[in-house]
């Protein structure tokens, strides 16, 4: 049941995100809370004001823009780009400082002031570990899996601490594969979309890793798959990763994996997470829901229409004084606040 109810939300610039190409926009905000940056496939970097989303610059930048975050100081922005590479900009110029070639799934703690990518690659996937504290990559730790052993889906903590690796599924050989359609009846709804994945014959490994260190916490197997790319936070010592049709899953270090789902919308296409990993931003299809995962609550918003197009949510920020912005793949930029019991909303097309 959905609930519409106010919650308090105190967060920072979170920058864990989902690592799909974008069809649309993405987002970061500048720590100056003065500012924020847009772009997508359009390759091109628009430079809004916060908090009117009137658009104040343009820089080309030459290829799809899948991900960004600013340094702490807001001197620096970090792009991941569909190649993927990451690229180190001057935030005033956007002229680039330095490229790392073939990584994506970037991820950053502010906190830590550290980044952490996967080179993806046929030969074997390799994670890197970065400091970024003087506004460069400074490799500190780096692991490579075997050919084999694919990563679908990789998180850090807000603290830089500890890193979360979820592995491509690969057949079971102890559990029973049952249809969809032979789901016995008495499950319903989310009940039996958990059936389905405790009896799809599929299994997959849960890696987590410490930092800068990379000593394993938990290694494990689950009968939890998840799709390429999917969006993963940590909530204390649990990792949390969820999927777009919201069967989501809960990961403890002793081996116990337990799915929930989020009140809201149904399907989710853009995620962001406050920077205390509390609170998760979800978006799909014209809605989009702000959902506190510890008490299991939360309220949903709408875009307008734009007549005769179908619009989705692409990329998701919160501000330090609970602001979301939303973009879409209409091009557009929402600003979403708590007004009283609902809430006040801004939406200006980008370009």
């Amino acid at each position: 049941m959905k609930k519409n109810i106010l919650i308090l939300l105190i967060m920072v610039l979170s920058i864990a995100f989902a690592d799909t190409a974008i069809d649309g926009l993405t987002l970061a905000l500048n720590p100056n809370g003065e500012t924020l940056v847009v772009a997508g496939n359009n390759r091109t970097i628009y430079t809004l004001n916060a908090e009117t989303l009137g658009v104040i610059g343009r820089a080309y930048f030459g290829s799809t823009i899948n991900k960004m975050a600013y340094s702490p100081d807001g001197t620096v922005l970090y792009v991941q780009d569909s190649e993927p590479d990451i690229y180190i900009l001057d935030a005033e110029t956007f002229e680039t400082k330095s490229k790392l070639a073939n990584y994506g799934m970037m991820q950053i703690s502010t906190e830590a002031q550290r980044l952490v990518a996967i080179d993806l690659d046929y030969g074997g996937d390799t994670i890197g570990v970065f400091d970024i504290s003087e506004n460069k990559l400074n490799n500190i730790a780096e692991i490579s899996f075997d050919k084999d052993d694919d990563i679908s889906s990789m998180g850090m903590n807000a603290e830089g601490s500890r890193m979360a690796i979820f592995f491509d599924d690969f057949d079971s050989e102890t559990e029973e594969k049952v249809s969809w359609s032979d789901i016995p009846d008495e499950y319903k709804g989310f009940e039996k979309d958990v059936y389905n994945k405790k009896n799809d014959g599929k299994e997959a490994r849960f890696l987590l890793l410490s930092i800068p260190d990379l000593e394993v916490v938990a290694d494990y197997v689950s009968f939890y798959t998840s799709y390429n790319k999917e969006f993963v936070f940590f909530q204390g010592e649990d990792v949390l990763i969820t999927n777009s049709s919201n069967e989501n899953a809960r990961y403890k270090i002793n081996g116990d994996v337990e799915m929930w789902e989020w009140d809201g919308v149904s399907n989710s296409y853009a995620e962001a997470v406050s920077a205390d990993h509390s609170t998760l931003v979800v978006g799909g299809y014209a809605k989009g829901t702000i959902y506190n995962v510890e008490s299991a609550s939360g309220f949903s918003f709408e875009l307008d229409d734009i007549p005769g197009a179908t619009e989705y949510f692409s990329g998701f920020a919160v501000a330090a004084d609970g602001t979301v912005y939303g973009t879409t793949t209409g091009y557009r930029i929402a600003h979403i606040k708590l007004a009283g019991a609902g809430i006040s909303k801004t939406i200006k097309a980008v370009y």
